[in-house]
């Protein structure tokens, strides 16, 4: 019940939810009501910050402090490895799942969300880079018949990872959830943890508090560097939107996990 009102709830603490309802009401203001200075001020306040959320500028501004918290594992060969890791005790490497939709009319590989399918692809590199280790795959259902674990499982499968390999964790719900049944499978082992690199600062966080010794091997980065003319930085896009919507989603996790003492 709690997560099902979390899922109902949260997009109503995201910027966008926020802007448009600012939008509604002070068009209402400016129409039906006597107070049109205040409703012109709330639409004009509500349109500004929606523009300068969708634009690369701020959106990059609210990601990078995420994403650059943990460096990118670079693992190309076993001889290769990072220094402070040692891949002969590297026996898991945990993939979190992001979601997926339950369409069955559309290929797997359109049914996952694109956080799910950049996370199994990285944790499947390093695995073909890390002899003797194991995916792990976890993450539970919210409303689909079949479970983030066992969708990744039927894509790693289709990569060519022997399904012996595979280990499901199947029940969670979040990623202190996620955390809690992964601990009696690892242990206090060191272990590999694939997901976004703007999720991983309250994964790592929760994974810590949990007793637990991961590894940060970041993926999905949304803040490249480019060479794109500097003017671009202004030019809204709907992407750029999503990316702060995206990373206020995350800051917000972080405060009620803190508040709650999950990390």
């Amino acid at each position: 019940m709690g997560f099902a009102l979390k899922k109902i709830v949260s997009p109503f603490f995201l910027p966008f939810a926020w802007c448009i309802a600012f939008i509604l009401l002070g068009i209402g203001f400016l129409f039906f009501g006597k107070r049109k200075r205040l409703g012109l001020l709330l639409a004009l306040s509500a349109t500004l910050i929606l523009y300068a959320l969708s634009t690369p500028f701020v959106s990059s501004h609210l990601l990078r402090p995420l994403e650059s918290l943990y460096p990118p594992l670079k693992i190309s060969s076993p001889a290769s490895a990072r220094t402070d890791i040692d891949p002969s005790r590297i026996r898991w490497i945990v993939v979190l799942g992001g979601g997926h939709v339950w369409d069955t009319e559309v290929p797997m590989t359109s049914r996952v969300s694109r956080e799910t399918m950049i996370r199994l692809m990285e944790a499947v590199r390093l695995f073909r880079n890390l002899p003797g280790s194991r995916l792990l795959l976890s993450g539970g259902t919210y409303l689909e018949e079949e479970s983030d674990a066992e969708v990744m499982a039927i894509l790693a499968e289709a990569m060519g990872v022997p399904r012996q390999i595979l280990l499901l964790e199947k029940d969670s719900k979040d990623t202190f959830a996620q955390a809690r049944l992964i601990r009696p499978i690892v242990r206090s082992d060191p272990f590999i943890l694939v997901t976004s690199a703007s999720h991983m600062p309250r994964s790592m966080a929760v994974f810590r508090k949990s007793g637990m010794n991961p590894v940060a091997a970041p993926t999905d980065f949304r803040i490249l560097r480019t060479k794109s003319p500097f003017h671009t930085k202004f030019l809204p896009a709907a992407a750029h939107l999503r990316n702060s919507e995206g990373a206020v989603y995350e800051y917000l996790g972080l405060v009620w996990y803190r508040l709650t003492g999950k990390i």
